[in-house]
């Protein structure tokens, strides 16, 4: 899976739903078993999307948009852990501060959606 998010309202999803963004936006991506990686599943979509007649449901994304909440308003505190874990994690500081590397967090993806 993998995040979009930014500063505002404005800026922040990669998609748009009834014309709104949203800060924060996850994508949970699958690939076909037919692959061993998503890399190359993405290749077999290049590969197969010229072709007529082939199928080139190689890829499945799922993905769900956060709207920001003021203070006086309810939220998902378990949802809101997970993202603080992401934000304050040791494991994440490659990702944060190089934009590489990897990380092993532990959660439930039901607390986060």
């Amino acid at each position: 899976f993998h995040f979009h998010w930014g500063p505002g309202v404005q800026n922040g999803s990669e998609h748009v739903f009834d014309g709104v963004t949203s800060t924060f936006e996850v994508h949970f991506v699958h690939y076909s078993s037919d692959y061993l990686s998503v890399g190359a599943a993405v290749e077999g979509w290049a590969e197969l999307v010229d072709i007529d007649g082939m199928d080139m449901h190689t890829l499945g994304v799922v993905g769900f948009l956060f709207e920001e909440v003021g203070d006086d308003e309810d939220y998902n505190t378990a949802a809101d852990g997970i993202l603080y874990q992401f934000a304050n994690a040791p494991e994440m500081d490659n990702v944060w501060n190089n934009g590489t590397g990897e990380a092993n967090l532990e959660f439930s993806i039901t607390d986060l959606v």
